[in-house]
């Protein structure tokens, strides 16, 4: 990826320098004895010899102090944020997916040979007025990005296990290209980054080189520092839009076995919201601020009876999901709560099915062990709040 930027850092100085026609990355002893091989073997020698430019990369460069830092530029410290930060490059109602940008610092070693004193002077007051001096930050034009995709990105399938919806995804604006330096089709997405530079330094180079005097014998160099963006990471968020939520609002008092977990709910205030975020089945569209809410089956549940479940070793050992007897049929999921060791048992751990009289515990999601206590509360409703 640097050595993509590098060219193209030569590419703007170039362009900003209208007679330079040789360039070269690399530093200026490479630079002259690619010249000397050039007049040697592919240009006549009676041919003038126009300024050349060498950028000597350095690969010394290192996270910005200031806004490199900060916690979502890391997928270990605060990842997470950059969403809400940079723009997704894919968005639908169940996934979105959001590159991460990391800034960096580093210097670049820059000389201009040129074959007479009076070009020499010529670009030396052409750098001061394109800088505005040392120590200056410019900011020039965009550069073109393509963000190469990884393979396993491009090859993701959006599945729900609880609805069986399907599909793979397809982002908008990419397309497969050859990669040149890998000899591979990659698919990528095309962006643009905005560096600044500032000059630091510059410096007399004027020392022959090369024994030929057709060589250009006087050399201004310069130092640049720049910082740049670059992307370094991928956020996959699935199933980000809340549609639909059971609330609980609960209090109460009632000794638990489990005094790892607290104190479980005597009266529990449940509602349903559901959320309407005004977006299409389509990888295109994009959420409204502010969705309609709507609030119903508002109701009050109160605390019936508890019973006790303790886990045998054939459970523990268990690789299956595990099916448990209930007491009594119990209908609605909601009026039942599971507490064990670990604290409530969330929806994603246990359903119950066979008309209310089994319940089934899913081991792919919970740690079990032999002797553990189930707690099952079970819950009745009150009449509905008007």
């Amino acid at each position: 990826m640097l050595s993509d930027i590098y060219k193209s850092f030569l590419d703007f100085f170039v362009g900003y320098f209208p007679r330079i026609s040789w360039k070269v990355i690399g530093t200026y002893f490479k630079a002259i004895e690619y010249l000397n091989k050039t007049q040697e073997y592919e240009r006549e020698t009676d041919m003038p010899m126009l300024p050349m430019l060498a950028l000597n990369p350095s690969g010394d460069f290192v996270i910005e102090e200031k806004y490199g830092r900060m916690l979502w530029r890391f997928p270990y410290l605060a990842g997470g944020f950059a969403t809400e930060v940079y723009n997704p490059i894919y968005k639908d109602r169940n996934i979105t997916i959001t590159p991460n940008f990391t800034r960096l610092r580093g210097d670049l070693e820059i000389v201009i040979a040129t074959p007479s004193y009076y070009e020499y002077l010529d670009y030396k007051v052409a750098l001061n007025l394109l800088f505005g001096g040392m120590d200056r930050y410019i900011y020039p034009n965009f550069f073109n990005l393509f963000i190469i995709l990884p393979d396993n990105i491009k090859d993701l399938i959006y599945l729900n296990d609880v609805t069986g919806q399907t599909y793979p995804i397809d982002i908008p604006d990419s397309e497969t290209k050859l990669i040149k330096t890998i000899a591979q089709n990659k698919l990528v997405y095309p962006g643009t980054i905005k560096p600044i530079f500032k000059m630091t330094s510059m410096s007399d180079h004027s020392t022959r080189f090369g024994g030929i005097d057709d060589v250009p014998s006087w050399s201004l160099g310069f130092n640049v520092e720049y910082e740049i963006e670059l992307p370094t990471q991928f956020i996959v968020e699935s199933d980000y839009l809340l549609e639909h939520i059971d609330l609980d609002i609960s209090l109460g008092v009632v000794y638990s076995k489990n005094d790892i977990y607290g104190i479980p709910p005597q009266e529990i205030r449940s509602f349903t919201a559901n959320y309407d975020w005004h977006i299409a089945d389509s990888t295109n569209s994009s959420a409204s601020v502010t969705p309609d809410v709507t609030i119903d089956n508002l109701q009050d549940r109160e605390f019936k009876i508890r019973y006790y479940h303790i886990v045998t070793q054939e459970e523990s050992d268990s690789t299956a999901d595990i099916e448990i007897s209930l007491p009594e049929p119990i209908l609605d999921k909601q009026l039942l709560m599971i507490i064990y060791p670990y604290g409530k048992m969330t929806y994603d751990q246990y359903s119950i099915s066979n008309d209310g009289n089994t319940l089934i515990l899913y081991v792919k999601n919970l740690k079990l062990e032999t002797g553990q206590f189930l707690e099952l509360y079970v819950y009745q409703c009150q009449l509905p709040l008007p």
